[in-house]
């Protein structure tokens, strides 16, 4: 428990020092991203089991290769020629991020998680910017922290585990 705890803390941290630098510098440290993923290995270890742990990394990873193809080829079709959407799109950090989300949750839990936490950024941000600003650059990786932060504490107050998909099974089936 000791060392859960430890870890607990320490993703927290990692976190919240992630989201203070994208806010104010558009950019992340490579040194807490490195430490954030071994981090979240550890957590996700202690909680689940190493064969969990790969299976959901697996399915997660695979989900998100699919994903960026997806975004390549319609970039790709969009500008009419072969684009590498990394750095152009979408930082290194935000990926890095990714792998450490891929292992925070079951496989449904991290489409869920992806796929609202996306389309609550871009409602907040299409809100707040409103037209006034033609090209603006969102910090992602600080606000998927922030959701994933909230997310955390949700699931200390609640009987939500994210990385039990059973309650998706009983609503969907």
């Amino acid at each position: 428990m000791h060392s859960y705890l430890l870890l607990y803390v320490a993703v927290v941290v990692l976190l919240a020092l992630l989201i203070y630098q994208d806010f104010t510098q558009r950019a992340v440290s490579w040194i807490l991203l490195f430490l954030l993923i071994p981090c979240q290995f550890g957590l996700t270890y202690l909680t689940i089991g190493i064969e969990e742990l790969f299976f959901n990394l697996e399915v997660n990873m695979m989900l998100l290769i699919f994903q960026f193809l997806l975004l390549t080829v319609y970039f790709s079709l969009r500008i009419r020629s072969l684009t590498n959407i990394i750095n152009k799109f979408i930082g290194i950090g935000d990926l890095f991020f990714f792998v450490f989300l891929s292992m925070a949750f079951s496989p449904f839990n991290f489409i869920l998680f992806f796929i609202l936490s996306l389309l609550l950024i871009l409602i907040v941000y299409a809100i707040a910017v409103r037209g006034r600003i033609k090209q603006y650059r969102i910090p992602l990786l600080g606000n998927m922290s922030i959701i994933y932060l909230v997310m955390l504490a949700v699931e200390q107050l609640s009987c939500f585990d994210r990385f039990d998909d059973t309650w998706a099974v009983h609503l969907f089936l």
